[in-house]
């Protein structure tokens, strides 16, 4: 079986008794074990519980840095600034400094964000509450990163046209959400802009289990709704990517 076919992987997913996103997480977890080295500076942003923000720290040891970004003041108190190696800002990540509302979801805290996400499948019916928060934009926040994780329910786009500068002289890889029309929609953007904005950074897109994403994935059916984002010049980082998926789901047949 290739790994890396959706519908193989939807059904062995199944089979394993883990969600699909959980299999996500622990892909892109195996990548930065793999890819990020003590002193490195990442960005975690959207860390809610901090399923990503404890392992990122272990990693880039104490002389890195991870700089964990979010604005629910709902999510439960992690205490991630015991961590000599974190910083932690209140605020939501966009393309521009400011202040905006930001929507809590209230009793589904991790759907939380700056659009009322009142049409996610996922949700279903839940109330909202309105409050006003900052926006930072990567650009005002860090210098250089070398990993940044994006989990911004729809506002991944915006983060990253808030971050070109960096970006562009840092050239780190980007593990994002990507939930593709229905992100477009919620922030009110296109698929070709979507793409533009990537092709203008000479990014490659590939989804978790390495894949190309073009634009014909857009409305590809069972994509995952987590991509990574390659510097053109390091896109043999793919095939880490591969082998990363690989090694996961092995895992989880041998463990099941």
């Amino acid at each position: 079986m290739a790994y890396w076919d959706y519908a193989c992987f939807w059904s062995l997913a199944k089979t394993v008794g883990k969600t699909p996103g959980e299999i996500f997480e622990s892909i892109i977890e195996e990548f930065y074990k793999s890819y990020i080295h003590d002193g490195d500076t990442v960005i975690d942003a959207g860390y809610y519980r901090g399923r990503h923000t404890l392992p990122l720290a272990k990693v880039v040891g104490k002389t890195g840095s991870v700089i964990a970004i979010d604005a629910n003041p709902r999510i439960p108190l992690l205490d991630l600034e015991a961590l000599q190696n974190v910083d932690v800002i209140s605020a939501a990540l966009s393309d521009a400094n400011g202040s905006a509302s930001f929507f809590v979801a209230l009793g589904a805290e991790a759907y939380s964000g700056l659009k009322k996400a009142e049409n996610s499948k996922k949700l279903g019916h839940v109330e909202f509450e309105e409050i006003a928060v900052p926006t930072i934009t990567l650009d005002s926040v860090a210098k250089i990163a070398k990993f940044l994780k994006l989990d911004l329910e729809g506002g991944e786009l915006h983060a990253i046209e808030g971050g070109v500068n960096l970006i562009c002289r840092s050239r780190p890889i980007i593990a994002f959400e990507f939930n593709r029309q229905y992100a477009a929609q919620l922030y009110h953007y296109t698929k070709e802009h979507f793409f533009e904005t990537f092709r203008g950074l000479n990014y490659d897109l590939y989804d978790v289990f390495g894949r190309v994403i073009t634009p014909q994935s857009w409305d590809r059916p069972l994509v995952p709704w987590y991509a990574f984002g390659v510097p053109h010049e390091q896109r043999f980082t793919s095939r880490l990517v591969r082998r990363c998926a690989r090694r996961v789901l092995k895992n989880c047949t041998v463990n099941s």
